[in-house]
Order: structure tokens, then sequence, then C-alpha cells
């Protein structure tokens, strides 16, 4: 199942802690390639020097219209151009740019001068949820990493989190894990957040048992 970007920032914004910042991490995580981009028609415009003096139209346009959403498998390389987002109309264009050099997207799309834009843009429903529990959890885990500076722990804050992250898991993608992979994704975190810091290996191992356990509850 397929959602447009007003429903998927809907969903982001159930998880975080305002709607500016739920945009800004959506677009992070297209940009970033970990949620796929699908349209369902849209152009590339390939400017002379001419249109762009004028502001007018591209002088030559490679257009489509499927019946179905298409993947834009580039949609990395072109999420990093700074493109503009329509929530409302569910449309992304990108301003005139230089793709000729860009050899990570389509030969047909690179020119010295294009535009670009999609409509009918579509996000998997399963991992937009996935992306947006994660988004949550680790702005709650900053909320509580701030609140406990200089201050003995008087509270259960992983317990609040694993319920948090229960509540949340409407796919399984972490309950329906192992207890390893939940540790190996522990260490990921750790690795990516901490580089070079060692994190006790038993510490991770009773995070992932207690996650495994709590999270998996009905």
């Amino acid at each position: 199942m397929k959602l447009s970007l007003a429903e998927s920032l809907v969903v982001f914004d159930r998880m975080t802690s305002s709607l500016e910042h739920s945009r800004r991490l959506l677009k992070s995580y297209i940009s970033t390639g970990q949620l796929k981009l699908y349209t369902r028609e849209g152009f590339v415009g390939d400017h002379s020097q001419s249109s762009i003096d004028e502001l007018s139209p591209p002088s030559n346009k490679y257009s489509w219209e499927e019946s179905d959403e298409q993947e834009v498998w580039c949609s990395p390389a072109l999420m990093g151009l700074d493109p503009e987002f329509d929530w409302e109309r569910n449309v992304i264009t990108i301003a005139t740019t230089d793709t000729s050099r860009m050899d990570s997207i389509s030969r047909v799309w690179r020119h010295k001068n294009a535009t670009f834009r999609f409509e009918g843009v579509s996000l998997d429903k399963v991992d937009v949820e996935s992306c947006a529990m994660t988004a949550g959890l680790t702005d709650a885990a900053k909320l509580v990493s701030k609140s406990n500076i200089g201050r003995p722990t008087q509270h259960d804050w992983n317990g609040a989190l694993i319920e948090l992250l229960r509540l949340t898991d409407i796919a399984g993608r972490i309950s329906g894990k192992s207890q390893t992979e939940i540790a190996k994704m522990i260490e990921d975190y750790f690795a990516r957040t901490k580089p070079g810091v060692d994190v006790a290996e038993t510490s991770v191992k009773d995070l992932a048992r207690r996650i495994k356990t709590e999270a998996g509850r009905k």
C-alpha cells in the first residue's frame, strides 16, 4: 500500500515534536534513500540558455504517465538537489540545475540545465511507519538524555521507550525480529552515533532481551 506525501507527513507528525520537524525528517529519509520514491507522472525538461533567461518552459521535455506508481530509482541523487515539496498537491519539483555529470541518474536525464517535476508522488506505507517510529524513538531518547544530565535515575525511561515502541510497532518490524537481530540494531545505532566508543555487550544483550520480551506483548 502506498501513501501520498500528505498522508506520510501525518504518520511522521504523530511521532515527532512538530510539523516542521516532521517535514525535515521525511525529506531526509527520502534524500538518503531510506524511503523509496514512487511517481505516476512527471517530466524532465532540458532548458536552453534563452529559456532560462526568459523564465520560459524548457525547450525539450521528456514526460511520462503511468497507470501504476513507478519507482524513481535515482531519487537519492535527485533529492540532494534541494527539491521543493508541495505536500498538498503531492508534487516534487527541482529547479534548473546542471545534471550533465551526474553518473548516478539516467543518461536521458543528464542535461546542462535540467528541470524535474514528479506528480502523484507516493511512498510505501510500511516503510513510512517504520521510519516514523525510528524517528520518534530517536527524538524521545534525545529528550530523555537531556533530562537525565546531572540527575540520578528516578524513572524507568527504557521501559517508557519500549512501551512506545510496542504501541507503534504496527507492522511488527521490531517485535518480529530475534533477540540477536535486535542486539545488532542497537550496536549499529551506537556505531553510527558514537563511533569509537565501546558499548558493554552485556548491556546490549539485556536491552535486546527486554525489547524482545516486552515489545512483543499484545
